[in-house]
């Protein structure tokens, strides 16, 4: 009888070593693989919470489709972190850029030039116009659709019709529609559109201060400037020396500037020597703004109706009156009484 125990049990520890040494090895394999797909739904439930999430993962993961979208979907500005590959995905820019307009900055260039995607921006940021192409800042649609919804930029401290092509600054069309949106738009026109009655008339009524960038002429315009001031009275500032010394222009700006009591915002500034000494004028004036009473003719300030509408209003006037006047016994109960 054959005795091979011990080569039998050799062999079958051999084959137990070997079993022992392969079974990790493919539960290793499956493993990593397990990994991989743990390790993309980790990051997909992240970015789905908070895209920046994205900066973090793997260039694999940057470049995954799927995770990409769910970042770009929760925060357009991840598209920063995708790779090359997803920020020249027409899908992904367009969720991005859906999300946040201003994502279209990080876009490939061959995005910048898709029409449907810098729509698509400027539609939730006006200002996402200025990362468009140069095709895309000179086509019509797209400016409009820019300009017509927003104009100045807080953050960026410019205006949308900034970046647009110098064809669509000289567009009636395209002007009217940035300035009557936002009257700022008319410092970024043509020197023709500035010239414009129409577009100018459409700025100043919707900002006053817009006047500033119209032509000279149109500064001299009694139809403008009376938009303008009446408007914002302050505008007069921008207005030529002749509308400054109108009497109709210098009783608007007067009257429109009242509403804001302040010592520094007073269109009676502004005004001619002339209207600072026209008592009608003058009245209006301190009545709505005591604090008015200090840009007032000296005669003016003489004046005891002058004086008494304005410390009536705010009794710190009296500072501008004259001598005589302070010592005037109705004058400082007046006072008092506006303290009290």
């Amino acid at each position: 009888m054959r005795n091979d125990g011990p080569d039998l049990l050799l062999r079958s520890a051999g084959n137990d070593a070997h079993v022992r040494e392969t079974t990790p090895t493919t539960t290793h394999v499956m493993s990593a693989s397990d990994a991989v797909i743990a390790k993309k739904e980790e990051v997909l439930c992240l970015v789905s919470q908070d895209g920046f999430e994205l900066e973090h993962a793997s260039d694999d993961l940057k470049a995954d489709k799927d995770v990409v979208l769910a970042a770009v979907s929760q925060t357009g500005y991840a598209l920063g972190c995708a790779s090359d590959d997803m920020k020249a995905d027409k899908e992904v820019v367009l969720a991005a850029v859906s999300q946040n307009g201003d994502a279209l900055e990080y876009a490939q260039d061959v995005m910048k030039a898709d029409r449907k995607v810098v729509l698509a921006a400027v539609a939730g940021k006006a200002h996402a116009l200025e990362f468009a192409s140069h095709a895309l800042k000179a086509d019509k649609e797209v400016v409009l659709a820019a300009v017509s919804q927003t104009g100045w930029s807080e953050f960026q401290g410019k205006h949308t019709f900034e970046f647009a092509s110098d064809d669509m600054k000289a567009d009636k069309e395209v002007v009217l529609a940035a300035v009557s949106t936002d009257g700022w738009g008319l410092r970024c026109a043509s020197e023709d559109m500035k010239a414009d009655t129409e577009v100018v008339l459409a700025a100043v009524s919707r900002n006053g201060w817009a006047l500033q960038y119209a032509s000279d002429a149109l500064k001299a315009d009694k139809e403008v400037v009376l938009a303008a001031v009446s408007q914002l009275g302050l505008a007069l500032e921008c207005a030529s020396d002749e509308m400054k010394a109108d009497k109709e222009v210098a009783l608007a700006a007067v009257w429109q500037t009242g509403g804001v009591v302040s010592q520094y915002d007073q269109a009676f500034e502004f005004v001619s020597d002339d209207m600072k000494a026209d008592k009608q004028v003058a009245l209006i004036a301190v009545s709505r703004n005591g604090w008015a009473l200090k840009h007032a003719s000296d005669d003016l300030k003489a004046d005891k109706a002058v004086v008494l509408a304005a410390v009536s209003q705010t009794g710190y006037a009296l500072q501008y009156a004259s001598d005589d006047m302070k010592g005037d016994k109705d004058v400082v109960l007046a006072t008092v009484c506006d303290e009290h």
